[in-house]
């Protein structure tokens, strides 16, 4: 490890999280100091992942292709976009993302329901 550069270094540490038994991945700025293949590699690795990634990004091709929900925070404020002023859901993305997170906590894992969801998330999320 020693003679390894920072990238690389961040890479191998990346690799370790990833291949660990983890259901839940909470990463703070997954694509610092990695190349563009590396960032490809990562977004095709968690939209693929089965269980829950927390991660704060702040390269918008990254969250748009990974995220399936986005919360902002302003002014000590968490929102949420995909909800009107009126806190009326502006879509089937709130119930899908729902759906989604009770299949994460279902006792028997069902990880092709869960790339279904995956996809109509992101499908919807990509008309509004």
């Amino acid at each position: 490890m020693a003679d390894l550069s920072g990238g690389e270094r961040v890479k191998v540490q990346l690799l370790t999280i990833l291949v660990s038994a983890s259901n839940l991945l909470i990463l703070d700025e997954p694509t610092n100091y990695l190349d563009l293949p590396a960032v490809q590699a990562l977004e095709d690795y968690l939209v693929g992942y089965p269980g829950t990634v927390l991660f704060v990004a702040h390269d918008q091709v990254f969250r748009d292709h990974v995220a399936t929900r986005t919360l902002v925070l302003t002014n000590r404020q968490l929102r949420d976009p995909a909800r009107t002023a009126q806190g009326v859901p502006a879509s089937d993305l709130p119930r899908l993302q729902f759906e989604y997170d009770q299949a994460m906590l279902a006792p028997e894992l069902d990880t092709q329901r869960l790339q279904e969801l995956r996809q109509k998330i992101a499908a919807l999320k990509a008309t509004l």
